[in-house]
């Protein structure tokens, strides 16, 4: 096997930590706009909170869907969208002259983006293209969330000393536009080669699937099992 086929899970992997991060450094930079929606709009604190609780609402209501759709149509695929509605998500939230419009744009658009980006989309090529060293690879792409906060939050700060706000947020749309999709494009791949399943030690034999079981029917298994502990305690 060449040593690109044997490079590939790894460059792929590497990719999902890029994507994670940059998902992780927008959110991240929403701790700067307090200060200028306060000196511009006179927006306390508490309301200009509102937007991002509202955003992580969303986001935690659209992974499942989120998972549920890259099972489907592939993760570099749900990703592109969810990444062009963070952009947007950037781009309103520029726009936002009152609290509603910040609610809109970086609450629920936001929330969408995040939900279809690269939270479960990363996850998902973890899991694909590292069967046996999928621990490993799931914690690689978990770290770039810590990333984001430690590489693209300073870059937004930066960019205060030289831009008004409108301007960090067209500033990042445009760095999320550049990083992001080149990656989804030319690296991103749903699915590893037949050659490359050895990337990470395993057989070129492809897992077998394990069987679904349906939502109501785990979730009835769980409260039997935990009824059964607490009678027996």
């Amino acid at each position: 096997m060449s040593r690109r086929l044997l490079l590939l899970p790894w460059i792929v992997l590497a990719a999902a930590f890029l994507l994670r991060m940059m998902e992780a450094g927008m959110r991240g930079n929403f701790g700067l706009l307090f200060y200028p929606f306060k000196q511009q709009y006179g927006w306390d604190r508490g309301s200009v909170s509102l937007a991002m609780s509202i955003g992580m609402i969303v986001w935690a209501l659209m992974l499942p869907f989120g998972g549920r759709l890259c099972d489907r149509f592939g993760p570099r695929r749900v990703m592109a969208v969810g990444f062009t509605l963070m952009i947007v998500s950037l781009l309103g939230s520029s726009t936002a002259t009152s609290l509603w419009q910040l609610y809109l744009w970086w609450g629920i658009v936001g929330g969408l983006g995040w939900g279809l980006g690269a939270t479960v989309g990363a996850v998902t090529l973890a899991a694909r293209w590292f069967p046996r060293r999928r621990g490993l690879a799931m914690s690689v792409t978990i770290s770039g969330v810590s990333a984001g906060t430690m590489v693209v939050v300073p870059i937004g700060a930066a960019l205060f000393t030289v831009t008004d706000w409108q301007g960090v947020l067209w500033a990042l749309a445009g760095i999320i536009a550049l990083v992001s999709f080149p990656i989804l494009l030319l690296v991103v791949k749903d699915m590893p080669p037949a050659q490359a399943r050895r990337g990470d030690g395993v057989s070129a034999a492809t897992p077998r699937a394990t069987p679904r079981v349906p939502l109501l029917k785990a979730l009835r298994e769980v409260c039997i099992f935990a009824r059964q502990n607490l009678l027996s305690d």
